[in-house]
């Protein structure tokens, strides 16, 4: 039996951003998939690419990445939780679809590039016990726009006996770089919302005619940081929270009405401190008063160390859409 100590996501909803075909890549050997063996064995794979400047993996890289890269793998049919739908075209999501789980596992392997002309390749795959040491190249172009963006390729490849617990990513014979395939963390947490129209905190959200920011999170480690006139049930929250030892995630989000509001789902904590949280509306006749849903969360502040917040929400038509802290 395959040893999988993962559990990833759910469906993926509707679609937006630019994609790429993919191709495939034959081996030049049979896998062997002991867990401890130490001989690297050749494998297939069919890769297809797609760029964008959103954040399309949870874990993953996005634009306050300069620079950086990140590799993980998917191995289960709750894969899409890994991903954010909202951030995905046809192509890519009928890529992701089509993988077979029970015998396939999906390679993610994401590089920041400054140049739209810049390429990006996986040169092969192999497997070594539990790790998958992957080979790429970036074929740098001679001319081209300079335009940062983000690519993100897929990669299919045979499941073997243990699933991989790291990804070892060699860029144009460099030196790897070894990146662990976790499963996130549950978190305990505790959550209020609430629908105001002024800035609940220092440089919090307003509402706005559409020219400023309406979609954002932030950490907030002191209870001096908010401005909580007239708002009994947030100060109350506020002040229950000790802050030597717990820190509030602050998600806001500009909404046409009373009637919609935001519903925290989940804590988890992996590479970064993931807040899952639903759109819900009300089924009843509100009048039209642009406003801001925002959700308190109360979490552990040791399970904000070292860790940027990515906020995941999923709307009433099951599409997702993110946004990290700092954005």
């Amino acid at each position: 039996m395959r040893t999988n100590r993962r559990n990833f996501l759910r469906a993926l909803g509707t679609a937006a951003i630019a994609g790429a075909a993919g191709c495939l890549t034959e081996a030049t050997t049979v896998p062997d998939d002991s867990p401890g063996g130490s001989d690297p064995q050749d494998l297939s794979f069919e890769t297809h690419s797609y760029r964008a400047n959103d954040l399309v993996v949870v874990d993953g890289i996005g634009p306050d990445s300069v620079g950086e890269r990140y590799a993980t793998v998917v191995t289960d049919e709750t894969a899409a939780r890994e991903f954010v739908s909202g951030a995905l075209d046809d192509a890519t999501r009928a890529f992701i679809d089509e993988t077979d789980l029970a015998s396939e596992d999906l390679l993610v392997v994401q590089t920041y590039l400054d140049s739209i002309s810049t390429e990006f390749t996986l040169d092969s795959v192999q497997r070594a016990g539990t790790e998958l040491r992957v080979s790429a190249t970036v074929d740098e172009a001679e001319m081209g726009a300079q335009a940062i963006t983000y690519e993100t390729v897929l990669a299919r490849v045979d499941s073997g006996s243990s699933a991989p617990e790291q990804v070892s990513l060699s860029v144009g014979g460099g030196s790897p770089e070894t990146y662990a395939v976790e499963s996130p963390e549950p978190v305990e947490h505790g959550s209020m919302h609430l629908h105001h129209t002024g800035a609940l905190y220092q440089d919090g959200l307003t509402v706005s005619d559409g020219s400023g920011p309406q979609f954002r999170v932030r950490t907030l480690t002191s209870a001096d940081a908010f401005t909580l006139d007239g708002q009994a049930e947030a100060a109350a929250f506020v002040e229950g929270t000790d802050f030597s030892t717990q820190a509030i995630l602050a998600l806001e989000k500009q909404v046409p009405s009373p009637c919609e509001s935001l519903a925290a789902e989940s804590v988890e904590q992996g590479r970064r401190l993931r807040l899952r949280a639903a759109v819900e509306e009300k089924d009843e006749m509100c009048t039209q008063q642009v406003q801001l849903s925002t959700l308190l969360v109360r979490v552990p502040a040791e399970a904000t160390t070292g860790r940027k917040v990515a906020a995941v929400v999923t709307g009433t038509d099951g599409s997702e859409r993110a946004v990290l802290a700092g954005q």
